[in-house]
């Protein structure tokens, strides 16, 4: 195509008359501007190549977390890596091999770190750091790495295998390993979320000691400044529970700080403190039971008289099925309590008198929990005037009970509910979930829609409703349509196990029902109240518009108070519901806002509190972890390296320079000089013309 392009360019422009040379010179730019445009079209690269040496790469990748303040001997670890970097075998090693710096704490830090940042990383994450150092080092050459840190990695997954897979061996420089430190933590309380005046509140705390003899000390419980409690303890080197009690003398919400003093020679005290909630009512709860004889029901009722915070008033059918005469008069009057509960109450018995005044009672807030049943078929469901007060309704056509083994899950998005066992050990509650029993029977329903109900627990294969609750005006509904939660409890008792989840269960559904909530549009949870610094929080919030529908589509933020510039877009995640992750929060109670706007200006906002009661993660174990490092080095070929061998291991590298390419290609096409070239041969051209008078 090139060679005909050429032949008829030259039977066009060429030189008319032969030997003249102005006639040549024009064809020969005309040419040279034609190959030209060619070649730019063709978008031609200039390659350079050229082969050489050079050094090998060694990074030198340091923890920048704040265990690394913890006291080794008469100085913070810190001091080992300095002198480290300071030392002369580092800069003799300078002179054999090319040197990468670099930090690392929850990620691999650039290079440019402020001074202020420096050894206060609120968490270790080994594994994230290696895999991004092998990302940022692809095709340097990279030889080895030294790697400093007290392997205190408390966040991530695990970095031992993630060195097997890095495709250069690393050498471990444990730090912090020669003087264990001296130090007694407080790692982690029990507070019960709710209690009474005047009656005890017993308080479960954990603690680790190292290096620690048999010692007579004491625990502290403050409110602010105001101490509540003192409790003897002897503390002994390794973990011990101790529990221990106090007497709130007024109601409201208190943010209690459980405290250990100070020991003589002790190397932190951050970790010597833990913040827990406690709300605290007027009186004993008042509650109302009415309910038909079954060994549910005596279970039921077991569960709330072994709570002595609670006054438990109840009526109970005959085995015929006949129901006292007060029955009508205590439901009417169901305001004097402060939470109903209707246990297999037929639905001949709930007038609309009735139903008014159940409805009243739970928008004053108060709470009501129905429990269905063979006889009752759910009270408020069977064309009640109040129907539409429960979380769930009948499904029609078949029958509305039935008798067989239904099989559980905890419904997606529900296993941080306060219900099910959110807490310290809200992760052994969840797991027993799982190896319960089935349940025997069920009320036939699905959920209501348009009232912002949460559905607890669900059928496994169908996502029936088992387990539901709402929010209604100032109070709480909730609705448990299973049956046969006796003999779960009973079966686990038989395998050797507790009956702890269901048991908890039930006083816990009790506790959130008693607590009062306002009802929202824009209703936002955290898996927990209390945190550690560095700790992962999640945060969830559900939307509704005014008319309880959820909204899908909107924008919604969550700041936290004293930091307008961090604020955290919450991503939607299915109908209503958004969620994002909350992390780097300094000890203390921090109080939040999350505002939602969605399309047609429609608005809502709430408020909460957190409480970050560690100061960090990285106080959690003050003991550098060895073995940890050492598995590092060995899976990925290296070794470990003391601190005092460190000079004559790296004399003893054999580092030998490595064969580089370097290859340079510049685009001829978007640079300036062939437009130039251009715009002068053709310029040139007309010019000559012009001034001869060919043009």
């Amino acid at each position: 195509m090139f060679l005909v392009a050429g032949i008829l360019v030259y039977r066009v422009y060429r030189p008319s008359r032969a030997g003249s040379l102005v006639h040549v010179i024009l064809f020969g730019l005309r040419c040279a501007a034609l190959l030209l445009c060619i070649l730019l079209w063709m978008a031609p690269r200039l390659t350079i190549r050229s082969h050489g040496v050079r050094k090998p790469l060694i990074a030198v990748l340091i923890d920048n977390s704040e265990s690394m303040q913890i006291l080794s001997g008469e100085g913070p670890r810190y001091n080992s890596v300095s002198s480290l970097l300071e030392s002369d075998a580092l800069k003799d090693l300078e002179n054999r091999a090319r040197i990468l710096t670099l930090r690392f704490d929850e990620a691999l830090l650039g290079p440019d770190l402020q001074d202020s940042s420096i050894w206060h990383g609120p968490a270790t994450d080994i594994a994230t750091s290696l895999s991004q150092l092998s990302t940022r080092v692809e095709g340097e050459g990279l030889a080895g790495v030294f790697l400093l840190s007290d392997g205190a990695h408390n966040i991530g997954q695990n970095p031992a295998p993630v060195s097997e897979e890095f495709g250069a061996p690393i050498y471990a420089i444990p730090i912090g390993v020669e003087a264990p430190p001296r130090d007694v933590a407080l790692a982690s309380i029990s507070v019960p979320s709710l209690g009474y005046v005047g009656r005890s509140i017993e308080i479960k705390a954990r603690l680790e000691s190292v290096g620690v003899d048999r010692i007579h000390h004491e625990i502290r419980v403050y409110d602010g400044e105001r101490t509540l409690a003192v409790a003897p303890v002897v503390v002994e080197d390794g973990e011990q529970e101790v529990t221990f009690s106090f007497t709130p003398d007024a109601p409201g919400q208190f943010t209690l700080r459980v405290a250990i003093p100070t020991l003589p020679g002790e190397v932190e005290d951050q970790n010597n403190q833990e913040l827990g909630h406690l709300q605290v009512l007027a009186a004993r709860a008042m509650v109302f039971l009415a309910g038909s004889p079954s060994p549910d029901l005596a279970y039921v009722l077991r569960a709330l008289r072994s709570d002595s915070n609670l006054t438990v008033d109840t009526v109970i059918s005959t085995a015929r099925g006949e129901w006292p005469v007060g029955l009508r008069s205590k439901l009417i009057a169901s305001s004097d309590y402060d939470l109903v509960i209707l246990h297999d109450v037929p639905q001949s018995l709930i007038s609309a008198e009735i139903a008014a005044g159940l409805r009243r009672h739970v928008f004053a807030g108060r709470g009501l929990l129905v429990v269905g049943g063979e006889d009752s078929g759910l009270p408020l469901l069977g064309g009640a005037p109040q129907s539409d007060l429960l979380p769930i309704e009948l499904v029609s056509g078949g029958a509305s009970y039935v008798s067989t083994y239904i099989r559980h899950r905890i419904s997606p998005g529900a296993t941080h509910h306060p219900i099910l066992g959110a807490g310290d050990n809200s992760a052994s509650l969840l797991e027993g979930w799982a190896f319960l029993p089935p349940y025997t029977a069920m009320n036939r329903s699905k959920l209501r829609e348009g009232v912002g109900a949460t559905v607890l627990v669900e059928q496994e294969d169908t996502g029936d409703p088992l387990v539901a609750i709402r929010l209604a005006g100032r109070g709480k509904v909730a609705v448990v349509a299973a049956r046969g939660f006796s003999r779960q409890a009973l079966m686990m008792r038989g395998v050797g196990e507790t009956d702890q989840v269901v048991r908890f269960f039930w006083k816990r559904m009790v506790r959130w029902l008693l607590t009062e909530d306002d009802l929202a549009k824009l209703r936002v949870s955290t898996g927990k109240t209390s945190y550690r610094s560095g700790e992962r929080i999640e945060v969830k919030a559900e939307l509704f518009d005014d008319l309880l529908r959820p909204v899908e589509e909107a924008d919604v933020v969550l700041e936290v108070a004293g930091r307008p510039d961090d604020g955290l877009i919450l991503a939607r995640k299915e109908k209503g519901l958004y969620s994002g992750a909350l992390r780097g929060l300094q000890q203390g109670t921090h109080s939040y806002r999350v505002l939602a706007k969605w399309a047609g200006g429609g608005e809502a906002g709430a408020v909460g509190e957190l409480t970050i009661g560690r100061y960090s993660v990285e106080f959690e174990d003050l003991l550098a972890n060895a073995p940890l490092m050492t598995e590092i080095a060995r899976r990925s070929g290296g070794r470990v390296v003391d601190l005092d061998s460190f000079p004559a291991f790296v004399d003893s590298m054999k580092l030998a320079p490595q064969p580089h390419v370097s290859v340079l290609q510049l685009r001829l096409w978007g640079l300036n000089w062939p437009l130039v070239v251009l715009v002068l041969a053709f310029g040139s051209e007309w010019f000559v013309r012009r001034s001869r008078g060919m043009v």
